[in-house]
């Protein structure tokens, strides 16, 4: 992959080495759960941006798209887990959850993402969300919370780190982008805001690809970036029994979802194909 440096705004290019192969298989994607259920500050923007972007993604590749703000509707997995192939968390900053009693809908979201396979895709301020909730705090995010953010000038690539190069279903999801979405050459820029990182036990700042676990696939670059000049902005972690957990720092307001030809919209669909893939082959 290559990338140019813009001032003022994220830079990704996904250029990737010639070849046809790409996801071998994948779980069609039939019903979508987007979760915005917010307990302070509310990204108005960025939730619409998403919840427009969705719904053209499901009018595209014919899925269906439920809009919630009550974890009544996250419950009903408790009795069917295959109420949704994807539950997509978007900006929801501390949304529910209050000293670590657990309501119905974040049971049956533990169960359903610890035992039963379930994909769990979040956004922008998913990280700065359930602070009070232990598992989604410790278990599914690692101990990894929104602290501050940070300017606005930086950019973010692809991260190219080893851990990334050696993973066969990162290497897929940006082949799929650039075969089948064609987003080959195209340069993205936004000026927007990012976030910086903490752990909720020391509340010291730190990279997320220090966790186990985790696997980075976008990385900021910015002079106060963590460690210096440059921190993980994205990445995926697999979960129990076949789970899988993709979070992006993106997604913080409308113009990120249609800027650039809707890039951010039409990853998201190679976000959710990573999600749902179900084996995997080398990019030729």
């Amino acid at each position: 992959m290559t990338g140019k440096i813009f001032k003022g705004g994220i830079v990704l290019g996904l250029a990737l080495a010639a070849g046809s192969n790409s996801f071998s298989a994948t779980t069609p994607i039939a019903n979508v759960l987007h979760f915005s259920k917010v307990g302070y500050y509310e990204h108005v923007g960025g939730i619409a941006g998403c919840k427009t972007a969705l719904a053209n993604l499901a009018s595209q590749y014919h899925f269906t798209v439920k809009e919630s703000k009550d974890y009544a509707d996250i419950a009903v997995l408790k009795d069917n887990p295959k109420a949704y192939d994807i539950v997509i968390f978007d900006n929801n900053t501390d949304a529910g959850g209050v000293n670590n009693t657990e309501n119905a809908g974040q049971q049956a979201l533990k169960d359903w993402l610890t035992n039963k396979g379930g994909r769990y895709l979040g956004f922008h301020a998913a990280s700065d969300h359930e602070a009070k909730w232990a598992w989604y705090d410790t278990a599914l995010y690692s101990g990894i919370q929104f602290t501050s953010h940070g300017d606005k000038q930086f950019s973010v690539y692809r991260d190219t780190s080893a851990a990334t190069k050696g993973n066969l279903a990162l290497q897929n999801m940006y082949k799929y982008a650039e075969d089948s979405l064609k987003l080959t050459t195209q340069v993205v820029q936004f000026t927007t805001e990012y976030y910086h990182f903490k752990d909720s036990k020391t509340n010291a700042n730190v990279d997320p690809r220090t966790r186990n676990g985790f696997t980075s696939f976008q990385e900021l670059r910015a002079s106060d970036a963590v460690p210096a000049g440059s921190q993980s902005f994205g990445w995926v972690k697999p979960l129990p029994n076949g789970g899988r957990l993709l979070y992006t720092s993106l997604g913080h307001e409308t113009k990120e979802w249609t800027d650039n030809g809707s890039w951010l919209t039409k990853m998201t669909w190679a976000h959710m194909k990573y999600l749902m893939a179900t084996s995997m082959v080398p990019p030729a």
